[in-house]
C-alpha cells in the first residue's frame, strides 16, 4: 500500500519544464524512511529548462532523485541542466559516480565533483543552496583540449577543428589552437604544433607564421622565419 516513489524510471527520458513533486510520497519503511521523487535506474534522462524535482523531507532518505544501476541493466546516465530547483538529497552509486552530470540548476545538497559536468565545478549559491559554474580556465598556447597539458591530444583536437570533423566551439580553445596568433585557427596552426609536439622546435616562436609555412607536393613545411 506504499507509494514511495513518484516515477521509476528504465528508459529514455526528458524532464523539461516540469514539477515533479514528491512532498507527500510515503516511506519505504518506518527505519529507513527511503523515497525517490524520480528513481532512475537505466536510459538516458535529460533533466532540462525550468523543471523543478522536491522530496519528501520527512526523513534522512527522501531523495529527489537517483542515479543508481539496477541488475543487469544498463548504468543510467543523469544530464541535469535546470533552472528550476532540485530540493531534497541525491543519491549515487559509487561505481557510477560520474554518470551524473549537472552542468544547471539550485540544490539543497553540495555538488560532488564527480557529479558536475565536463568544464564545471561545484560552487554555492547562498546559505543553504548549491549548483555548479563553469571551471576557469587559464589561456594555455597549445592547449586546444584545455586540460593544462601541450600534447598529441591536442593535436588531433586541432587537425579535427581544421579538417571540419569537430569544429572547436570554447573561446579559450580557440585562443589557445592560434599559435600563430594571426586571428585565425588553420593548418598553419596545425603545422606549427605538430613541430611543437613533435620536438622540432622547443618554443612557438615569435615570427612564426603563415610566411614560414610552405606547401609542396601536398606535404606541408615549415622553416624558422627570420
Amino acid at each position: 500500500d506504499k507509494f514511495y516513489i513518484l516515477v521509476q524510471n528504465y528508459a529514455d527520458l526528458t524532464v523539461e519544464d516540469m514539477t515533479l513533486d514528491g512532498t507527500n510520497l510515503d516511506k519505504w519503511s518506518t527505519t529507513d524512511g527511503d523515497s525517490y521523487t524520480l528513481s532512475n535506474n537505466s536510459g538516458t534522462v535529460n533533466i532540462t529548462g525550468n523543471t523543478t524535482i522536491i522530496a519528501n523531507d520527512d526523513g534522512d532518505k527522501a531523495f529527489a532523485f537517483d542515479v543508481c544501476k539496477y541488475q543487469n541493466y544498463d548504468a543510467p546516465v543523469v544530464n541535469v541542466n535546470t533552472t528550476g530547483k532540485i530540493s531534497g538529497k541525491i543519491e549515487v552509486s559509487a561505481e557510477i559516480s560520474t554518470n551524473l552530470n549537472i552542468s544547471g540548476g539550485t540544490f539543497t545538497v553540495e555538488i560532488e565533483d564527480d557529479w558536475c559536468a565536463e568544464g564545471y565545478v561545484p560552487t554555492t549559491i547562498g546559505e543553504g543552496l548549491y549548483g555548479v559554474m563553469e571551471k576557469t580556465v587559464t589561456p594555455m598556447k597549445g592547449d586546444v583540449d584545455l586540460d593544462g597539458d601541450v600534447d598529441a591530444y591536442d593535436l588531433t583536437a586541432l587537425a579535427r577543428h581544421v579538417g571540419g570533423i569537430e569544429p572547436l566551439t570554447k573561446p579559450v580553445a580557440l585562443k589557445n589552437a592560434d599559435v600563430d596568433e594571426d586571428s585565425d585557427v588553420d593548418a598553419y596552426d596545425l603545422t606549427i604544433h605538430a613541430r611543437y609536439v613533435g620536438g622540432i622546435i622547443l618554443d612557438w616562436g615569435e615570427g612564426l607564421g603563415k610566411e614560414a609555412v610552405a606547401g609542396i607536393n601536398g606535404t606541408v613545411y615549415m622553416t624558422l622565419a627570420e
